[in-house]
Formats: structure tokens, sequence, C-alpha cells
């Protein structure tokens, strides 16, 4: 990654709710590329991905490693699930601890030379924060979620909200 010459930011929205829940990062990710392309913002590309268990993760953070590390985007990784305390839910009933979701950011984030954004729009998201181990290499640069429960119509138009501020357009 090439500081000096960067493209702009790159979304990576990971889904992985079941079928009969609303799909927040996929309407995220339409929304936005709406109000980008009739804004003329160019300095954010967008990714969606639907993962299903703990395997499909794993194989998308690679996927998101091989993009770091041959283009020249700074990666903002959004993680659409349900949350708890302790990490993630998957939409397979599998859970990720954060320790595990550390060992799949981390090599990102080196990649990124420390540029990682990490959004965690899940309940208790920001639970991650507690787990953080001073002595290793750091898992991301930046993460945002939520303390406590909250309702995925919430943070849908919340995550919408902070981006359309990213890119400095629209009322919000």
């Amino acid at each position: 990654m090439d500081i000096e010459t960067l493209y702009g930011f790159r979304i990576y929205i990971i889904e992985s709710l079941p079928s009969d829940r609303l799909h927040t990062g996929l309407n995220l990710m339409h929304r936005l590329q709406e109000l980008w392309t009739s804004q003329n913002c160019y300095d954010f590309d967008i990714k969606y991905y639907e993962v299903f268990n703990k395997c499909d993760l794993q194989s998308t953070m690679s996927i998101i490693l091989d993009d770091v590390e041959n283009d020249n985007y700074i990666p903002i990784i959004q993680i659409e699930c349900h949350g708890q305390e302790t990490g993630l839910s998957l939409s397979s009933s599998e859970d990720v601890t954060w320790g595990e979701l550390f060992a799949m950011t981390r090599p990102i984030n080196v990649a990124s030379c420390n540029n990682l954004f990490l959004n965690l729009s899940m309940c208790y998201g920001a639970m991650i924060a507690l787990c953080i181990e001073p002595k290793d290499r750091a898992p991301f640069r930046t993460v945002i979620g939520p303390l406590n429960t909250i309702n995925e119509d919430v943070l849908e138009e919340a995550w919408y909200e902070f981006y359309t501020r990213c890119c400095n357009i629209g009322d919000a």
C-alpha cells in the first residue's frame, strides 16, 4: 500500500444474517451506491460478501487481504451479523470469538500499514476493545460498534449517516 497515491476507501460489507432477517448490509450497499453515484463521490468503493459460516468468513478475509496487498485503497470492514459480548454469531449459528476475529483482521491491518477500519454493526460490537492484547500487533486501527443491544433499523440508518458524512454529502 502506497499511502501517497491512495485511490480512497474501499468498504467491505460482510453480512451473516438468517434469511428471514432484514439484510441491513445489502440494503446499506445499495443505498450508498445510489447516493455516491448521484453525488459523483469517487473516493469510496464498496464490495459485498454474504457469509454463512466460519470457513466462509475466513475465506472472505483472505480475499480482502489479497485486495489490500494488490490495490491501493484504505480498507473498511463492516460486519453485519448478530453479536454477543464474546464475539460474533454467524447465520450458521457458529460463534467467532473476538480473538478469532483478531487473527483474521491482523494480517489485513499489517498489509494496510495499520489503516484498517473495523465497523461492527451488531449488538455488543464495542466489546471487542476489551479483548485487545496490548503486547500483540494491532488487529485494526479503529473500531466502531454499539456497547449494548440495538435495533437493526437503527443500525442501518446510523451507518448510512456515518458514510454520508464521511463522503461529506447529503443533508446528514
